[in-house]
């Protein structure tokens, strides 16, 4: 059963604790069949289209850059934390925010690249 996405992030931003330094080298071998199953239930095919003015190294820069991704590991409470500072973007028929569509776009190529 996959879990709702929005209920999955608002879950892991309860959940999560702590900060993301700064200045920590991101790892840019990330390869789906590793993430772990919560982040992997967040695949959807139509999100390997969100953000196309990115590449996939692109993407995980970002995250880096947003403290979602550090030290080969995700931190999806970073999302929530983001949200008053991250830009809406429309996607579909729906807004979200830039960390979000971030995430959800980099699963989704991951998926589709077969790594």
């Amino acid at each position: 059963m996959r879990m709702n996405r929005r209920g999955f992030l608002a879950h892991a931003g309860f959940a999560a604790g702590g900060s993301i330094c700064c200045g920590v080298p991101c790892e840019q071998d990330v390869r789906y069949a590793q993430l772990p199953e919560d982040i992997q239930a967040l695949y959807r095919p139509d999100f390997a289209k969100a953000l196309p003015d990115l590449s996939l190294e692109d993407l995980i820069e970002e995250l880096c850059a947003r403290g979602v991704y550090a030290e080969g590991e995700f931190h999806v409470g970073r999302i929530r934390k983001n949200a008053a500072g991250d830009p809406l973007k429309a996607f579909g028929k729906f807004l979200y925010t830039e960390s979000e569509l971030l995430l959800y776009a980099m699963v989704a190529r991951l998926h589709d690249r077969g790594q």
